[in-house]
């Protein structure tokens, strides 16, 4: 039986001992790295920026695989930074031309402080789940300057 979203989201407070702002299917790549990314959850809590892998079975590419062929396994993302921690969250605005023929997410990326290094994740998000207008409100000192 598959949890409702209320299920879910309850479930994940209950956990992490934090309550979401903010929400959004996103992708995440790692700064510089080429493709797609990997599909996750891209949450804003009262205390953290996170990032959650949600792996999935494309149900249509199932029925095409060919028998015994599964989906190729990818390495699960879990990013955890502390709000405090964030240094910088680059959201670049969209133009007229970049709405139509850019990628349907618009794409951004965090960075930020993992013990003594400076980490650094370029994700992309739905854009109509307010998650933008969050970030920006949650991090105004952090906000990089935009193209």
């Amino acid at each position: 039986m598959e949890k409702t979203a209320e299920q879910f989201w309850a479930e994940f407070e209950a956990e992490t001992g934090e309550k979401v702002e903010a929400r959004a299917m996103g992708t995440y790549r790692a700064s510089g790295e080429k493709g797609d990314g990997v599909w996750g959850l891209v949450i804003l809590t009262d205390r953290s920026f996170r990032f959650r892998f949600m792996p999935k079975q494309v149900r249509l590419t199932s029925l095409f695989a060919k028998r015994g062929e599964s989906e190729p396994a990818v390495a699960p993302v879990d990013i955890v930074a502390a709000r405090a921690e964030v240094l910088s969250v680059s959201i670049p605005e969209r133009g007229f031309f970049a709405r139509v023929l850019g990628p349907a997410y618009p794409r951004f990326e965090v960075a930020w402080r993992e013990g003594a290094e400076t980490r650094r994740a370029c994700l992309s998000a739905d854009p109509s789940t307010g998650l933008f207008e969050r970030l920006k409100a949650a991090f105004p000192a952090a906000l990089a300057p935009t193209r």
